[in-house]
């Protein structure tokens, strides 16, 4: 470590192994990048297994804490035995600042930590919860749904109202926090996520492989990727898929964790499953060859703090169809990088497919386009020396109020 290190303690509940979505991604990607940069960085996350080994991944010390793996109770263990190895990793290394993902941090109180206190917020608890009440008509059925809709505000509340500073993912993520808490502004940074465009470029083997796996040599391929749950719009896809597939001759390919029967269901009852591929997980080798296999990527959100897999798709050098929401708008201008429909219409993006699908020239210059836009715009890197500078500029202040005192 050199003077200008420092010691930063990062709490995330995602981690790899553990990694959901795009939160894991970022803890992880972040966390790696800072440690180039010459900083001691020490992860607190889980595992559900015996062990409680720490290892090192490319200079980020990742400390596991072993939890129950009922899936009820995961993250209120982590949360109760959080506060025992903070203090104790604390104690023997000196922490500078804390770093939170999103709520992990919540049994961490205010008086344990007398650090500086960031955490990271991709998109708010509460408004997820309340899109997915509304879809299933949970609201209207049971009072439960409002009890835990308020809990899930309340941690929200807790872990941005203690923090020093805190880091949104986009633009629509800092309005929503300033417009549900009445946080000021100057508390709340915009940093961009990140991505390794270099390691989205395949090679004509690889990619004629994965076309032969999916049997998509001979049609245009259509690719989602992500958490298969209501908020991510997967009915309304599957609907505009329908009526797409009545028009020419493609495959749909969903990938992602998540519960698969309600959308095989609805596939079977379209009468598209023929022509639908659910793969469940893929490793990231296999994703980042499926990426440049398919025509066209697809993102029918009905929320999206920033969409990770946005620039995953675009650093593969395809157009993308995206619906009009969250930080989408921050990330794919219409007509530029692909096109931006309205969220719950399945015809709007039906036709937005359509088009690059009928016209692959134009899908392949876009693409094209694409890829030098992320490689110019978008990079962990970038992410990492922005978030330095918040680090160091909250340790001087902090520094100085010490003084003052």
């Amino acid at each position: 470590m050199t003077a200008e290190s420092l010691r930063v303690c990062f709490v995330s509940m995602q981690y790899p192994p553990h990694t959901l979505g795009g939160a894991g991604v970022y803890a992880h990607c972040l966390c790696n990048e800072l440690a180039k940069r010459g900083h001691e960085i020490h992860v607190i996350t889980y595992t559900t297994n015996e062990t409680r080994s720490k290892n090192t991944t490319n200079s980020a010390h990742v400390h596991r804490i072993a939890i129950t793996d009922k899936p009820m109770l995961k993250t209120v263990s982590y949360w109760f035995k959080l506060r025992k190895h903070y203090k104790k990793l604390q104690r023997e290394n000196g922490f500078d600042l804390l770093h939170a993902n999103v709520t992990s941090d919540l049994s961490l109180s205010k008086n344990l930590v007398k650090i500086p206190r960031i955490v990271t917020i991709h998109h708010l608890a509460k408004t997820i919860f309340s899109i997915s009440s509304h879809l299933s008509g949970f609201r209207e059925e049971t009072g439960v749904a409002a009890r835990l809709e308020k809990k899930l505000l309340d941690f929200d509340k807790i872990v941005m109202q203690r923090a020093d500073k805190i880091i949104a993912v986009s633009q629509f993520t800092k309005a929503s926090v300033t417009s549900t808490y009445h946080i000021p502004s100057s508390k709340i940074h915009v940093i961009h996520n990140g991505i390794y465009p270099q390691e989205y470029i395949c090679t004509e083997t690889e990619i004629t492989e994965t076309k032969k796996t999916y049997n998509i040599e001979n049609e245009p391929a259509i690719l989602y990727v992500g958490r298969l749950e209501q908020r991510k719009g997967l009915d309304f896809l599957l609907q505009a898929f329908d009526l797409l597939s009545k028009r020419t001759k493609c495959k749909l390919i969903i990938v992602g964790d998540g519960d698969q029967a309600p959308y095989r269901k609805l596939a079977a009852t379209l009468r598209i499953k023929d022509k639908t591929i659910f793969t469940g997980h893929l490793d990231e080798t296999k994703l980042k060859h499926l990426y440049t296999a398919c025509t066209v990527f697809v993102l029918p959100s009905l929320l999206e703090g920033f969409g990770l897999t946005l620039l995953e798709a675009m650093a593969s050098a395809k157009p993308v169809v995206a619906t009009n929401v969250g930080g989408i708008p921050e990330i794919i201008k219409n007509d530029i990088h692909g096109k931006l429909v309205e969220p719950k219409y399945p015809e709007q993006l039906c036709e937005a497919l359509s088009f690059y699908i009928e016209n692959p020239e134009t899908a392949k210059k876009t693409g094209e386009q694409n890829r030098k836009y992320v490689t110019e715009t978008f990079s962990w890197t970038k992410t990492a020396k922005e978030t330095e500078l918040l680090y160091k500029s909250l340790i001087q202040q902090n520094g100085v109020l010490n003084e003052n005192n």
